[in-house]
């Protein structure tokens, strides 16, 4: 699913703004291309955003990223909170992006990808887990005399030659 939001504003100058944001949710098949088989891996879920930024109907600036507050300091000291691209802005423009895009993201969301999205989710919670337990495996292997060094129970002789 598709949903395009517009903001438009007036800047100084009689500058006419306007921000397009475009986001995209989908679930497509993923397929793996492997020596001349398509193999099938399930269902995935497939997400993005683009945000265009029109001065006077002429693109100056865009972005697939949503806008992220600001750490240049010089810009802070103009007035600047966030920036889209090299595009800075106050907060208040900053807070109507934002706006926009959790209520395309909302217009987006199928019951298809709903459930695809968590069963995503609870793979990537599993992953975690696994890694976890792989983590502390690991540890009572060292305090019991692994080699961090050479992975065997060398006792120091890998470092001895």
């Amino acid at each position: 699913m598709k949903s395009e939001k517009i903001i438009n504003w007036v800047a100084q100058g009689d500058a006419k703004v306007e921000i397009t944001i475009n986001v995209e949710r989908s679930v497509e098949m993923e397929t793996a291309y492997s020596d001349g088989w398509n193999v099938e891996l399930g269902n995935k879920t497939y997400e993005s955003l683009e945000i265009t930024i029109y001065v006077n109907g002429k693109c100056k600036d865009s972005s697939r990223c949503k806008p992220y507050p600001t750490s240049n300091q010089e810009a802070i000291k103009k007035g600047a909170y966030a920036s889209v691209g090299h595009t800075y802005m106050n907060e208040e423009k900053y807070n109507l992006i934002i706006e926009a895009i959790k209520e395309a993201e909302r217009e987006c969301i199928s019951e298809e990808y709903l459930e695809v999205k968590a069963i995503e989710n609870e793979k990537v919670k599993i992953d975690e887990e696994k890694e976890l337990e792989s983590e502390k495996k690991y540890q009572q292997a060292l305090k019991s005399g692994l080699c961090p060094r050479c992975g065997t129970y060398c006792y120091g002789d890998c470092t001895s030659h």
